[in-house]
């Protein structure tokens, strides 16, 4: 995304393959690439995925036509990302209970009113979203 994106360089590692390197990171901030509306709280029901760049950054606009960029992209997703939100997926109700006061926090501070049923709206919603970009995205990058 065009926002929430830091990139650090790393030059004091005597590990040799982490010297001189471009890192990514801290990670935060998912509204738009989960698709909750900005700055609304309200949920976009946007499940698509399609190949058009939009609102993304100079740096991945470059990258993408890369093609070894994307087959990294794709061996990493099959690799670490499709188990790490299935597993997110199955604990989100337990993370989502004991994230309650920092949820309602969050709401006080960047939108107007707090409404539990909205909150749990998103749940939903993410849930639904989740489960639906693992297929989506199963189908176009089916391990090679």
């Amino acid at each position: 995304m065009y926002k929430s994106f830091n990139m650090y360089y790393t030059n004091t590692s005597d590990d040799i393959d982490e010297k001189n390197k471009l890192n990514f990171g801290p990670i935060w901030d998912y509204d738009f690439s989960l698709y909750v509306g900005e700055f609304t709280g309200k949920p976009n029901q946007n499940f698509d995925v399609s190949d058009r760049v939009t609102f993304s950054n100079i740096f991945f606009r470059a990258m993408i036509n890369i093609s070894e960029f994307n087959d990294i992209v794709i061996e990493r997703y099959n690799l670490y990302t499709v188990k790490a939100v299935e597993n997110y997926l199955e604990n989100l109700d337990e993370l989502v209970d004991s994230m309650k006061v920092s949820i309602k926090l969050n709401h006080d501070k960047w939108y107007y009113e707090y409404d539990e049923n909205l909150s749990n709206d998103n749940i939903k919603l993410l849930k639904d979203f989740l489960e639906n970009r693992l297929v989506i995205l199963g189908k176009l990058w089916k391990k090679k």
